[in-house]
């Protein structure tokens, strides 16, 4: 296993979720999809794990309530403002993969 930062995979699993649950109402556009990530990424702690061990227990700790909520604020936090401010002026295909 390599060196990775566990907040983006569960930033990422937040923001798709999210997306199923209210399709058509954000762009999830591959620029638009990295901005909302880069944005709710640098408002949250990271997570660096190394081992499966550490990538377990780092999936325990955030999948508890207050942890969970807190991602998932700041991804809603950061849809919005990407939705605000998109980098691009027409809708494109979703980067989200099934």
């Amino acid at each position: 296993m390599t060196l990775m930062n566990y907040t983006e995979k569960v930033v990422y699993e937040r923001l798709k979720e999210y997306a199923d649950q209210h399709r058509d109402e954000f762009c999830t556009c591959k620029k638009c999809v990295e901005d909302i990530m880069a944005f709710a990424l640098n408002r949250l702690p990271p997570h660096y794990v190394a081992t499966k061990l550490g990538e377990v227990v780092t999936d325990v700790k955030l999948t508890e309530a207050p942890d969970r909520v807190k991602v998932l604020t700041e991804v809603v936090r950061a849809i919005r403002q990407v939705a605000q401010h998109p980098s691009h002026s027409d809708n494109k295909p979703s980067a989200l993969r099934e």
